[in-house]
């Protein structure tokens, strides 16, 4: 049920031999010799809030990495609720110019600083693998971002792979030799992103889990966010593209571009923290019973799904696998509905929204987008219209009088 302790009986030491990035690998013969151990104790997490900057490749229409900002809390507990800012923690940058070199006197600048690691490198390369050194260092458990999940991750391992990085496979805790096939192809690459990240946590306050712990925001931008919980930071709000070719230019200028993105890794933290995302997460995988990876990516149907498997189980009822969508039999039905006739056309048996056909072209104007989270819940709770909280006595006296009335009518019709 849930993330906890496991007790492993004669397990196998020394027969896997680097499967994985883990200190310790062991190799359990049978299932029943691990059993879970009820206990309110959670370890200690380190986590590492990331922050990325990116620019574009005109030639190539890519966005690459420009610069890599980390901030490393270690031994943190979930449930302590500290104050973020007396935590003790470290950073690190690692940037490149944004040309052929960095502003002149900005490496003089970078010597001068008091705090934080600034590292400059020359390559996106030198990037990666600086960034892949320092994850095998510190060994994060949780890895926290704003729009990391399906943005910055996924531009993190094109690039990867684009640049066919050494040690890729340490973004996340299993040792990989090939990228996954569905990699770079559409539709594909959430599940493979998923997949290589296995061992680590990803928390990202963009996403569906992020979005249900902060319901007083209404564009979930990261400025939008501190301004609501983290009251007096006052995170200025800049324009990547234009810093660039702007003000960014100078030393003082791409000095204060690379504090910007060093303070944006304490916001992310202090959020996660401040909204205690992962102690809400694992309480609902602890009553989902299914994987807290996947609490956190805000997987409300799966979570019910997994809470009627563990009754089906605690009954001693056995259910068939999922059926694949690849090899799942077709239906045909006839006009009326029967799956008789073969050759008759198939139709569909339940008949969704109205989805209307986009207008091709250029739009010059404003474009409206809306769209309304948990549609059907939050109409039953807006006008309490759930059959457990709805008053019936002025149903019933209601219906009295119409039972009058029609007998009444009845009367008069005789």
């Amino acid at each position: 049920m849930g993330p906890c302790w496991l007790r492993i009986e004669d397990a196998e030491f020394g027969v896997l031999n680097n499967a994985s990035h883990c200190k310790l690998e062991v190799r359990a013969s049978k299932p029943s010799k691990i059993t879970p151990i009820e206990s309110e104790n959670s370890p200690p997490l380190t986590l590492m809030s990331i922050a990325m900057r990116t620019m574009l490749n005109v030639k190539e229409n890519k966005q690459e990495i420009l610069a890599i900002s980390a901030r490393i809390y270690q031994n943190i507990s979930i449930t302590d609720t500290s104050d973020p800012e007396t935590l003790p923690c470290r950073s690190f940058t690692i940037i490149r110019p944004v040309g052929s070199q960095f502003p002149i006197g900005f490496e003089a600048e970078v010597k001068g600083r008091a705090q934080g690691l600034v590292k400059l490198v020359k390559s996106e390369l030198e990037i990666l693998s600086f960034f892949l050194a320092q994850l095998s260092n510190v060994d994060p458990d949780v890895l926290v971002g704003h729009q990391l999940e399906g943005v910055d991750f996924s531009i993190l391992l094109s690039r990867m792979q684009a640049r066919k990085t050494p040690q890729w496979s340490r973004i996340g805790r299993m040792k990989r030799t090939q990228w996954p096939s569905s990699m770079g192809k559409m539709g594909g690459n959430f599940f493979a992103e998923r997949t290589l990240l296995s061992g680590r946590l990803l928390c990202d306050l963009a996403n569906d889990a992020g979005k249900s712990a902060m319901t007083k925001c209404s564009s979930w931008s990261l400025t939008e966010m501190c301004n609501l919980y983290l009251p007096g930071t006052g995170r200025r709000d800049i324009d990547n593209e234009a810093a660039l070719k702007t003000w960014a230019t100078t030393k003082g200028g791409l000095m204060d571009y690379v504090s910007h993105c060093e303070t944006d890794t304490f916001f992310i933290a202090a959020l996660a923290l401040k909204v205690q995302m992962l102690p809400l997460t694992k309480v609902l995988t602890n009553l989902a019973g299914n994987s807290w990876a996947r609490t956190l990516t805000g997987t409300r149907a799966e979570r019910n799904e997994y809470i009627l498997l563990h009754e089906f189980h605690r009954n001693k009822y056995i259910l068939p696998d999922k059926a694949n969508s690849r090899g799942r039999p077709q239906v045909v039905e006839d006009e009326n509905g029967d799956a008789e006739n073969g050759d008759s056309k198939k139709k569909d048996k339940y008949k969704g929204g109205l989805v209307f056909e986009p207008e091709k072209g250029l739009y010059d104007k404003y474009v409206l987008v809306m769209d309304f989270n948990s549609l059907y819940p939050s109409i039953i709770q807006e006008y309490n219209i759930c059959f457990t909280t709805v008053d019936r006595t002025k149903l019933v006296s209601l219906l009295n009088s119409l039972t009058v009335t029609i007998a009444n009518i009845s009367k008069v019709g005789r």
